[in-house]
């Protein structure tokens, strides 16, 4: 299930799954109260980072992610420290943020053929979209200036969805989706994000669809 506008807005103001309400605590990552009115506004405006520019830091370097997040949402960063954090091979002169997306439009037309070509696999009209929008973004040289940003997030079943992450004007939302019956803990799962500009806001939510 996704959600969108005022009711991710809502979502994320009160962390609950739209089934049912939560019956764990919050993690103090997550964002709580105030401004749903405000926030319902803001996605008047808004643009979605595509997936590849939302990067998890692995297993190995969570634990000192946690601890330099511990009282800051946001940190910008240098594209190397970035690349150290999230075990990406940056090599060359291109920015961290071009490197990923050409990688990943790449590895995109490569599945395409084994799909259309070779028959093998799946490709799909999301995909064609995804594929098209990224390499005209490429193109116009939009990424180049994009900066790598650690920031808070969390998740409830973290092998089971993924991160939406929308920028909002100078607001940041992040919300994790995924599939379960009932709500367990919120684990703590820190991003490096990629932006045009630091976000002055940084909204934390969740969402479970059963």
């Amino acid at each position: 299930m996704r959600l969108h506008g005022p009711a991710l807005a809502i979502l994320l103001a009160t962390g609950c799954s739209p089934a049912q309400s939560n019956s764990t605590a919050a993690d103090a990552w997550e964002t709580r109260n105030s401004t749903s009115p405000e926030k319902s506004a803001a996605f008047k405006d808004c643009e979605e980072i595509p997936r590849v520019l939302i990067q998890t830091v692995p297993n190995t370097a969570r634990n000192k992610a946690i601890a330099m997040l511990d009282n800051i949402s946001a940190i910008p960063m240098a594209d190397r420290d970035a690349a150290r954090l999230i075990e990406f091979p940056l090599k060359g002169r291109s920015s961290l943020s071009s490197t990923l997306v050409a990688t990943e439009i790449a590895e995109l037309n490569a599945r395409k053929h084994q799909a259309l070509d070779q028959n093998q696999g799946s490709w799909s009209l999301a995909d064609s979209g995804e594929l098209n929008s990224l390499s005209e973004r490429y193109e116009s040289g939009i990424y180049r200036t994009s900066r790598p940003y650690l920031v808070r997030a969390v998740a409830k079943n973290e092998k089971t969805g993924r991160f939406f992450v929308s920028a909002c004007k100078d607001d940041l939302y992040i919300e994790h989706g995924s599939l379960g019956h009932s709500i367990p803990p919120s684990i703590r799962v820190p991003l490096v994000v990629f932006l045009s500009h630091p976000p002055s806001k940084v909204f934390v939510g969740w969402n479970i669809a059963e």
